[in-house]
């Protein structure tokens, strides 16, 4: 090639950089994209198709030390693309503030709501998601254009319906959207944040009216040197055309590493509970288009997990006042869970939480924190307008970055070598939220421990296996493996033993291909591994029932859970 054309090469390489660069950037620009650092929300349908012109609300949860609870630092509309982009600069005064407060390294929350109007048909959600603070201001500092700090895809829920031609007033966002398009938006009605209190991790509440042969233990810790990472989530109560919960999304988080903590009690004493120190939060909304929708929501607005605390420190009053008001306003729903059974001196019960948050593919979470009653026992309804029901039904679920490191058990001992036994009674709320397709009612962080009764409950089997399975022909028949849990009633606490039988039947010609039992481990998921040749499956289970040692429970039999199963052959 001669000298002076490669030179004109040269030339016109970096010219078609700077071509495409500032074509790019000019797209970008186009679409809304901001230069500065910032946060993109992409706005989904129920059908998950991007939605253009979605109404998008940004809210920041406040540190310790303000009387609310949250501030609105964005609005806007979503793009053609479905999305918006919040620029971190409107985040960073609120960051500034945590910082200041200790909070820089915490996962600390905001609160997205989308909105969009289809015709007459109202879609929303109400959305919790956390930043780290300190992360956030140096990544807003950074000078790199069209940095994106986080990504997150929000699906709308259908709520109701409006009446666009009834002289509602719509607000219209920044940017606006197509001129007459109608907006809606949920517009902060009040919003509180409670002085610090004390916040329970667990708890258990001993029902002996007289002297026993047993001491009970609640505990929480981090075992040996390790750490890990605990996530508090939202709730919120949306009132429309009907009454739902939802959760809905962490609202913060903190990494810790304290030491096993126990607190002990027997009918003398008979609350026992860790707490950590923390404020909650919660606000109301209305809607501007439709001023009969309302949404309640709380949440753990901060936590302080660098020490533990027990009742005999602090009082049983935060568990007490806020059983009263959770069985004032909604109602508890008691669990039989289990029979402890203990023969000899020294024999231990014990049960930890992370089994719920293991085992429970679809609700995997801990437990909850019946936050909602706890701040109608902080607050005054006289000065703020709670609808009590509404306010009492909302939960803080809890879950934790790691179940091999985490404490979180009550434990019963015998003390003499006589026969003790007695039944541990979940304790649940008469709301029913749903989550991962299933509907839960929330399960406190406690049980109640009860003299011997008689208790019986329903069961829920549900099951989890491949839909679709290779084959290879060079290779013996594949071992497909299903989980199942069996429910207790409508919760999320595990069954502590039985049978579940299985049939496999070749969905083909219907007939049995292979069948037979395998055992429910303690209060944990059963699985079947089975070795499955080509072909087309229809897999049921049948929960058989169980009948505690001493007689004091019943699970009734359940099912089927059904699993379809398709083995294809491939080549090798």
């Amino acid at each position: 090639m001669p000298q002076i054309m490669r030179k004109g090469v040269m030339y016109l390489i970096p010219m078609f950089v700077l071509v495409f660069i500032t074509s790019l950037v000019g797209t970008l620009l186009s679409i809304g994209v901001p230069a500065a650092p910032h946060i993109t929300i992409t706005v989904l349908t129920p059908r998950n198709s991007t939605v253009a012109n979605a109404y998008v609300q940004v809210f920041a949860l406040l540190p310790p030390g303000y009387e609310e609870s949250l501030v609105e630092v964005w609005n806007g509309t979503t793009n053609s693309l479905g999305q918006a982009y919040v620029p971190l600069s409107s985040i960073a005064p609120i960051a500034r503030e945590w910082v200041k407060k200790g909070f820089g390294n915490a996962g600390v929350g905001l609160e997205i709501i989308v909105t969009y109007v289809n015709g007459t048909t109202l879609y929303s959600r109400f959305y919790f998601t956390t930043y780290n603070p300190s992360d956030l201001l140096s990544t807003a500092s950074l000078s790199i254009p069209f940095l994106n700090y986080k990504s997150m895809s929000i699906r709308l829920e259908r709520l109701g319906t409006i009446n666009v031609n009834s002289g509602t007033t719509f607000n219209i966002p920044t940017p606006p959207g197509p001129p007459g398009y109608p907006f809606c938006q949920w517009e902060r009605v009040w919003s509180k944040q409670t002085n610090t209190t004390y916040i329970p991790l667990i708890f258990a509440v001993d029902q002996y009216t007289s002297n026993t042969n047993f001491d009970g233990t609640v505990n929480a810790g981090v075992a040996q040197s390790s750490s890990t990472t605990l996530y508090f989530y939202a709730s919120v109560g949306i009132e429309t055309t009907e009454l739902m919960y939802e959760i809905g999304g962490e609202s913060f988080y903190q990494s810790f590493s304290y030491s096993y903590t126990g607190d002990g009690f027997n009918y003398e004493w008979p609350i026992a509970a860790i707490y950590v120190q923390g404020t909650l939060g919660t606000a109301e909304f209305v809607d501007s288009c439709n001023p009969n929708y309302y949404a309640y929501e709380a949440y753990v607005q901060s936590a302080n997990l660098s020490t533990l605390y027990t009742t005999h420190q602090v009082g049983t009053q935060y568990i007490s006042n806020a059983l009263n008001f959770l069985n004032q306003y909604v109602g508890i729903v008691t669990v039989p869970f289990d029979e402890f059974d203990l023969s000899s001196a020294g024999q231990e019960y014990e049960y930890s939480y992370l089994y719920m948050q293991e085992y429970s593919q679809d609700y995997p979470f801990l437990y909850a924190i019946p936050v909602g009653a706890m701040i109608l026992d902080l607050l005054s309804p006289e000065t703020i307008p709670f609808n009590s029901v509404i306010e009492a039904s909302l939960f803080a679920e809890v879950q934790t970055q790691s179940v091999s490191v985490t404490y979180s058990l009550i434990a019963i001992i015998n003390h003499q070598n006589e026969l003790v036994y007695g039944d541990l009674l979940g304790i649940g709320a008469n709301v029913h939220y749903e989550y991962n397709g299933q509907n839960f009612y929330p399960v406190l962080s406690g049980f109640y421990v009860e003299p011997p009764g008689s208790y019986s409950a329903s069961t829920n089997v549900v099951a989890w296996g491949p839909s679709t399975v290779s084959a290879p022909d060079c290779l013996p028949p594949p071992t497909v493996t299903y989980d199942v849990n069996v429910y207790i009633d409508n919760s999320p606490l595990l069954v502590p033993g039985g049978t579940i039988t299985y049939y496999v039947y070749n969905e083909v010609n219907g007939q049995l291909a292979a069948s037979g039992t395998i055992n429910v481990p303690f209060h944990q998921t059963a699985q079947l591994s089975i070795s499955l040749p080509p072909g087309q499956y229809k897999i049921e289970f049948y929960y058989n029932g169980y009948i505690t040692q001493e007689g004091t429970i019943t699970f009734y039999s359940s099912g089927p859970a059904i699993i379809y199963t398709n083995v294809q052959a491939t080549p090798c």
